[in-house]
């Protein structure tokens, strides 16, 4: 993606969502993507069992970001990452 060093210090995240949206839409054949959020590393032994684990956990997209940038367009769509170890999955869900 063509996006500067000084686009995302100025804009953040954000412009990243923004230019696939634009790519979407100067596509001919593709009218819709899915941007994919990204649950981290949950622990599934110990005492935290079940939560998340910020120091394993190597990139992290959460569902509430992407939920939030996603509805700003049209031909961009939400896909919910959920780690199935979570106590809350099901609820999540």
């Amino acid at each position: 993606m063509d996006v500067s060093k000084d686009e995302l210090k100025q804009y953040g995240d954000q412009i990243l969502v923004q230019k696939v949206s634009t790519k979407i839409a100067d596509s001919r054949t593709v009218k819709q993507a899915v941007i994919l959020a990204m649950d981290g590393y949950v622990d599934d032994q110990g005492e935290h069992k079940g939560r998340l684990n910020r120091q394993e956990t190597q990139i992290f997209v959460p569902n509430d970001y992407v939920a939030k940038e996603t509805a700003k367009y049209n031909n961009l769509l939400f896909g919910v990452s959920i780690n199935p170890n979570r106590k809350d999955a099901l609820q999540r869900l």
